[in-house]
């Protein structure tokens, strides 16, 4: 299902909210009741929302791994590269980096061109076909491809992520709650992150801040074992308290 930029702005906006009001709508995007009136009704036929007195909601959970692609594409686009030139500073030549299957993580692989001697460990599958168009020495995890995400996931995955230390793993997570847990809606891929944070020397999360202050399916880590957050806006205080300290 492609969106058009608006509708994907509107979603944007609707995520992780129970309801909210039109006039808010308009307010952000700068549109016309009758421009906000068309679009709602096309959304509505195409079951992305519910529409209530001069209101609406979602009709289903928006997440990283679930959102169709063009969605993530368009919207996060911006936000991803502003975390990636931020990431890639952390990085040295001669790091062992763990990269998961997110496309914020996929957003960084575009800066590494100018290091030498890394080796990087995924289990993405489009992470591991533009690291190999880079020449950028590449192991892949193994295990059942999630449709959508293109990630590995499963006992092969785990495993083998298990087998390697990194010196710094860069993970993403669905949603980012306010007692600082770490979700996503795919258990699986939950437990690949946990294995990657566990065999690396540092641990950096990758999050876009429409990401703050929600859940998703599935806890699998808290910034208390994070050691770096990168965001496109600056770190909420509360965030900050809660980053593990070294």
């Amino acid at each position: 299902m492609a969106y058009s930029e608006r509708e994907s702005k509107i979603i944007a906006i609707l995520k992780g909210r129970q309801t909210v009001t039109n006039r808010e709508i308009r307010e952000r995007l700068y549109v016309s009741p009758a421009t906000l009136r068309r679009d709602l009704h096309r959304m509505e036929e195409k079951g992305l929302i519910t529409r209530l007195h001069g209101s609406c909601r979602l009709n289903y959970r928006i997440s990283e791994e679930a959102a169709p692609k063009e969605y993530r594409e368009q919207i996060a686009y911006a936000e991803t590269q502003k975390i990636a030139k931020a990431a890639s500073g952390l990085i040295r030549n001669g790091d062992v980096l763990f990269l998961d299957g997110s496309d914020t993580s996929y957003g960084l692989i575009p800066f590494l061109g100018g290091l030498k001697d890394l080796i990087v460990i995924t289990n993405g599958v489009k992470n591991a076909y533009l690291l190999a168009e880079m020449g950028i020495q590449t192991i892949v995890t193994g295990g059942r491809i999630v449709d959508g995400s293109f990630s590995m996931v499963g006992r092969e995955a785990v495993t083998s992520v298990r087998n390697y230390n990194a010196d710094i793993a860069f993970i993403s997570a669905s949603m980012l709650s306010t007692a600082g847990d770490l979700s996503t809606e795919l258990m699986e891929e939950g437990d690949v992150r946990r294995e990657m944070i566990l065999h690396a020397r540092k641990r950096v999360l990758l999050i876009e801040s429409r990401k703050f202050y929600g859940s998703a399916f599935m806890n699998y880590s808290n910034l208390s074992e994070i050691d770096e957050m990168i965001t496109e806006t600056a770190v909420p205080e509360m965030f900050r308290s809660k980053l593990r300290k070294n």
